[in-house]
């Protein structure tokens, strides 16, 4: 099957400070969602695809692991960043917005042949409410799940939680009865219902090859293909580094990758590939830890932004694959503010440094990201500027799982990472930076007041949000 495509991912990488969370880049989308067929496609054949991210587990109950064509969620964002119907079918809320009551789709399996119905959903959430998995997304005022039918469930939470729809847009659906049964063998086999289910695990997890689900006969309304899947297998290959995955792309051991942008030259005019180009919603972003002085001042966050030359990040890190931010929205995605730029904090060196030393904001202060290359050459480029300011920055760039757990925990200053768009306002801008979470935050805003929802809507309604979100 001669199939080999390439993404570039065109982003409008947001590179603005933005307070709490500095949006910096906002990255590409899926590669499979991308790669628009226009003949009449064709059932089998086998692609090799590329991961970034190296697994040592892939059960998301026992690591922090999603494999998107294994495991299928609740609800769904299609390419515009708006929420639709995945396993659920609709929703409604009632009870003052407590209570979240999902219709599911009918008839669906996990890949070994379980039923996935109501009931099953709740062993897996009472699971996790009894034992908590702290990598995965926090469902904070969740008490208690109720299967009132085998396609009706229900979730009670103890007060409006404004984060409940976008909850469940990753939120992985894990067959938890094969998950005990399995034990341990569960990191290399473990059950979903989606399109593909593990065949093997290299040692390592270097390579998984995935199979076609023969259960699965279902798509969201927005997917081009809403049944079986096509291929009959994806042998999914971990590479990390940018330019050996472009290699192997070249030396035809890859089919599928991201392209970053500082390889796209290597692929653009090679008649053998094929590059797809696509606008992404998430935004790489610089965060502040809210616990640690001075960044506990909302002026010392405004300071702090001020002396990244937002055009020359955009050169160096994205090699102009980017655009500038405005908001901590991107201006393609839903619920931007069209005034946001006017809220904007603008480039300026010599403010910056005379704030900055009034206030004695010297350092050092630790600045941590993953080792991905556009992450750490963002964290090193924000090092280099905050230095012509006077203030001292060490960095720490680590692998994923270690980064994720010191920002877990609270462990550094600053922090350079990634955020997807937020079908649910809430859960982009309130803080989860309380005493009992650590020190990871998306927002400076701790309780967030007068939002209410609209009927059938998943959405906050809090204008002008994003300027008091600037204001703090």
């Amino acid at each position: 099957m001669n199939l080999r495509f390439a993404l570039t991912w065109r982003v409008p990488r947001m590179a603005s400070f933005l307070v709490g969370s500095i949006a910096l880049v906002a990255l590409g989308a899926s590669p499979l969602t991308y790669a628009r067929q226009r003949s009449a496609p064709h059932y089998d054949g086998s692609i090799s695809a590329r991961l970034i991210f190296q697994s040592s587990c892939l059960d998301p109950l026992k690591a922090n692991s999603n494999l998107f064509v294994i495991f299928d969620s609740l609800v769904s964002t299609d390419y515009h960043g708006h929420v639709r119907p995945g396993l659920a079918l609709g929703w409604t809320f009632s009870h003052g917005s407590r209570w979240l009551t999902m219709r599911l789709r009918p008839g669906v399996r996990f890949s070994n042949g379980d039923p996935l119905g109501a009931r099953e959903i709740k062993a897996e959430m009472d699971a996790i409410l009894t034992h908590p998995v702290p990598w995965l997304p926090a469902a904070e005022p969740l008490q208690r799940v109720q299967a009132i039918n085998k396609t009706t469930i229900r979730f009670i939470y103890s007060k409006a939680f404004g984060g409940a729809i976008d909850f469940w847009v990753n939120f992985p659906i894990v067959d938890v009865k094969a998950d005990h049964a399995l034990g341990d063998k569960s990191c290399q086999t473990p059950i979903g219902s989606a399109a593909f289910k593990v065949d093997s695990v290299s040692p390592g997890f270097n390579t998984i090859t995935v199979m076609r689900n023969s259960l699965h006969n279902w798509g969201p309304p927005w997917l081009y293909n809403r049944g079986r899947a096509y291929l009959s297998s994806i042998v999914f290959k971990t590479v990390v580094d940018d330019t050996t995955a472009v290699n192997e792309l070249l030396a035809n051991d890859l089919d599928v990758t991201r392209v970053a942008s500082t390889q796209v030259s290597r692929v653009q005019n090679n008649p053998d590939i094929k590059l797809h180009t696509s606008t992404e919603t998430s935004e790489l972003f610089l965060g502040f830890n809210f616990a640690h002085t001075p960044f506990d001042k909302p002026a010392v966050r405004r300071e702090i932004s001020e002396p990244i030359d937002r055009s020359a990040l955009i050169k160096v890190a994205a090699n102009g694959y980017a655009k500038a931010a405005d908001s901590p929205i991107a201006g393609h995605a839903p619920f931007h503010d069209a005034k946001a730029k006017g809220y904007a904090i603008r480039y300026n060196t010599d403010d910056a440094r005379k704030m900055l030393t009034a206030n004695h904001v010297t350092g050092p202060f630790t600045l941590e990201t993953l080792s991905i290359p556009i992450f750490a050459t963002t964290a090193q480029f924000i090092q280099a500027q905050l230095a012509q300011v006077g203030i001292n920055v060490h960095l720490a760039i680590k692998g994923v799982v270690d980064a994720q757990a010191d920002f877990a925990r609270g462990q550094m200053d600053m922090y350079v990472g990634i955020q997807g768009h937020a079908g649910d306002l809430y859960s982009r801008f309130q803080s989860s930076q309380t005493p009992d979470h650590g020190g990871l935050n998306f927002g400076p805003l701790r309780r967030v007041k007068g939002y209410h929802y609209v009927p059938g809507s998943n959405s906050l309604m809090l204008p002008p949000f994003e300027e008091l979100y600037l204001q703090r």
